[in-house]
């Protein structure tokens, strides 16, 4: 998930492992080395066949010295305006693990993740406008 104001892709909100200093941390979308940076810059998926040739060899560098992916398939999360609100990814430890029609999938769930969020920001909203209005007595609604 990008946190829009700090600039940053916060990895835990999507890591479903154990806890590890690798994968709880944040990423700057600034970041040189990052393909989810990348994507969440250019505003474009990137279906990664070998992150060991080039040009991705330039900018993927593994989150963990053990667990280097050799392929990786990573969507932005487009909002209704054209904003990032997050990158979805999948990486493989095996060469050419992704095809065109997995990345037409990950971008159908990010889709629907984004009407997702959008849909719970809605419902936060409408719950913070019935908090207030209930504070309010009636002559007082309709004065407003």
């Amino acid at each position: 998930m990008l946190d829009k104001p700090a600039q940053l892709l916060r990895l835990r909100a999507s890591h479903p492992g154990p806890t590890t200093p690798e994968f709880d941390r944040d990423l700057s979308v600034e970041e040189p080395t990052s393909v989810m940076a990348w994507v969440a810059r250019q505003r474009r998926s990137a279906l990664i066949s070998d992150t060991r040739q080039p040009p991705w060899s330039q900018v993927y560098v593994p989150l963990h010295p053990e667990l280097e992916m050799r392929s990786e398939l990573a969507v932005p999360m487009l909002g209704p305006g054209g904003g990032v609100e997050g990158v979805l990814n999948v990486e493989s430890p095996r060469p050419c693990a992704f095809e065109a029609e997995h990345q037409r999938v990950l971008e159908s769930l990010a889709t629907q993740a984004v009407i997702a969020l959008q849909e719970a920001k809605l419902l936060a909203a409408l719950e913070a406008i019935t908090g207030k209005l209930v504070s309010y007595s009636p002559d007082e609604l309709l004065g407003l």
